[in-house]
């Protein structure tokens, strides 16, 4: 599931269909791509939301 965070320098009340609750600003939450009837996308307006790219697991091997 897509991690956006809040950019809109204020609370934001988030109503996703099973999702519903307050934002606050700087806050990260999951918001689903698609609405419950797995077709009609959800729409994440971008003045207000800002993709989290999930951080990639770090190589454990050792260079030298």
């Amino acid at each position: 599931m897509p991690k956006y965070k809040n950019v809109s320098g204020g609370p934001l009340d988030l109503s996703v269909p099973g999702l519903e609750c307050r934002v606050e600003d700087g806050e990260v939450v999951d918001i689903p791509a698609f609405q419950p009837d797995g077709e009609s996308p959800i729409v994440v307006p971008e003045n207000r939301w800002q993709p989290v790219k999930e951080k990639a697991a770090k190589s454990t091997e050792s260079n030298g």
